[in-house]
This record gives C-alpha cells, structure tokens and sequence, in this order.
C-alpha cells in the first residue's frame, strides 16, 4: 500500500494597493509606484490615514485560503542616517 497526498500549487496572481482613508496617488519620485499622504487633513481630524487595503489575487481561486502578506522597508539599509528611517525602529514597520 503506498501512502498519497494531493498538492495543490497556489500562485499570487496580482496584488493591488486600494485607497482607505487617504487617497493614492502616482509616486513621481524615483522608484515610482504609489504614494499615500499619512497626514492629517486638519487639526480635528481623527482617522489613520496611514493605511491602505491590500488585494491578493490567488490562482487557482479556492475558497478560504489564507494568504499571509509581509512588509518590507524598502529604503535604503546600508545607513541609517538622515534622509532614511532606523532600521531597527519596529514601529515604523507596523509591529
């Protein structure tokens, strides 16, 4: 009797950045992409506009499948000396 398992292989077909309390623009910088501006639009103003939805796209689409999302700080790490952010402050990360 041999033993059998079944493997279903699960690919990211697309990834899409969608707007939440803050609009998304075109990053004119180097680098390109998306850009958000965190900021608050006036003193009052209570809502976190830091962050934005993220969309997974799986294939083959199976239901319930959970799909587990990293970040990464995408600036420089060789320095963290001014313009770029420490590289060991975890809060800048979301953690």
């Amino acid at each position: 009797m041999e033993d059998k398992i079944r493997i279903t292989v699960i690919g990211v077909g697309k990834v899409e950045w969608i707007a939440k309390d803050s609009p998304l623009d075109k990053n004119e910088n180097p680098g390109g992409g998306l850009r958000i501006f965190p900021d608050k639009n006036e003193a009052s103003d209570t809502a976190d506009r830091s962050k934005v939805i993220v969309k997974a796209t799986i294939s083959p689409k199976i239901k319930d499948i959970p799909v587990y999302l990293k970040i990464f700080d995408v600036d420089d790490p060789s320095s963290d000396k001014a313009p770029v952010d420490d590289e060991d402050d975890q809060r800048l990360l979301g953690y």
